[in-house]
């Protein structure tokens, strides 16, 4: 296998061997994999923005600081050990909303960078070793 991070820090899938999976989602340190193709839906505009609650449980926001694509990729079939992975990419790597991340698609090969949308996933559990999860996405531009 060759291709490696090239000197922005994102992966370069140059004479990289084409797994059998549909996308991978690529940190410095750590690559995880989807077998199952997501669905697409159309892009939005996702504001990160500090939120935060009163003593008095009132919600209130802090100006935003950026306004970036969103995107979300649904599975709606995956197994156990890929929700792992997605997992502990989400909590070790990306580490929630903090670190950026290259998306890399398989079938159009193109890679984006990208971060979590959400501070948190959804996980379904629809049958044994099967699972539904919608990863929410920011395109960093």
């Amino acid at each position: 296998m060759s291709g490696g991070y090239s000197s922005d820090g994102y992966f370069s899938a140059d004479d990289y061997t084409r797994p059998n999976m549909a996308l991978e989602f690529i940190h410095s340190a750590r690559r995880i994999g989807f077998s199952g193709a997501p669905t697409y839906p159309e892009y939005s505009l996702g504001i990160i923005q500090a939120t935060a609650k009163t003593a008095g449980n009132v919600s209130y926001g802090y100006s935003p600081i950026a306004t970036l694509p969103a995107f979300s990729l649904n599975f709606p079939r995956i197994s156990a050990s890929e929700v792992n992975d997605l997992v502990d990419f989400f909590e070790n790597y990306a580490r929630g909303q903090i670190n950026d991340f290259t998306l890399y698609d398989w079938r159009d090969l193109t890679r984006v960078a990208v971060m979590f949308g959400d501070p948190k996933l959804t996980v379904t559990e629809i049958g044994w070793d099967t699972y539904q999860v919608t990863i929410p996405l920011l395109k960093i531009t």
